[in-house]
């Protein structure tokens, strides 16, 4: 259940040690990674009730900007339960995360785009599902080949198929694109481009 590495691993588009991805495994009570690694800011996606069952130290939140943007499955709005509840639970979570999460994307880049002076981390519990989608938005911001975005999240192994990401990028490409996705999230177009321009490997 380790997943731990650069989002640049696969994509060299992406500048490396700026976003991690992470199980919280990866990261709990890891002083020694964070200092590796020069993580400031650690993003957790999870639910409130799955923070309180694995908690990080007050020593390792006392090291790092820690923000939750929480992409939580047990809390699907009315809306989306009529219209959009179909499938396996995993189709119904992929299909929650992308049309119901927005507010946590958005959080989720304002935070990177904050950042100054060091690397971000991105988790979940596992690291991915909820953290493959989001770094699948990533690379699709950068209009990174397919194949790239595809093998890092399949690179977690661990129970992920293109089918289920498959259903997140179907409704970012339903609502015009990646830019316009973005835009649904609340984020302006200078965010946007400031955010392309933070990522983006210039050597």
């Amino acid at each position: 259940m380790r997943n731990f590495r650069d989002l640049s691993k696969f994509n060299l588009k992406i500048k490396k040690g700026l976003i991690y991805r992470a199980s919280v495994f990866d990261l709990l009570d890891n002083e020694e990674l964070l200092e590796e690694k020069n993580i400031k800011s650690i993003i957790d996606l999870r639910a409130d009730r799955e923070i309180e069952e694995i908690s990080f130290s007050d020593q390792i939140l006392g090291k790092v900007k820690y923000v939750k943007a929480q992409f939580d499955p047990w809390a699907q709005p009315d809306w989306f339960k009529e219209k959009h509840n179909n499938g396996t639970n995993h189709e119904i979570a992929y299909r929650f995360f992308a049309m119901g999460c927005k507010d946590a994307v958005k959080k989720t880049f304002e935070t990177i785009l904050e950042e100054e002076t060091g690397a971000i981390a991105i988790h979940c519990h596992a690291g991915k599902d909820r953290t493959g989608i989001i770094c699948s938005l990533l690379h699709l911001l950068l209009e990174s080949p397919q194949e790239q975005l595809y093998a890092d999240y399949l690179a977690s192994e661990m129970d992920v198929s293109l089918d289920k990401l498959k259903i997140a990028i179907d409704v970012i490409e339903s609502e015009g694109g990646i830019i316009d996705y973005l835009r649904s999230c609340g984020l302006s177009d200078n965010q946007i481009i400031g955010l392309k321009e933070k990522l983006i490997n210039e050597k």
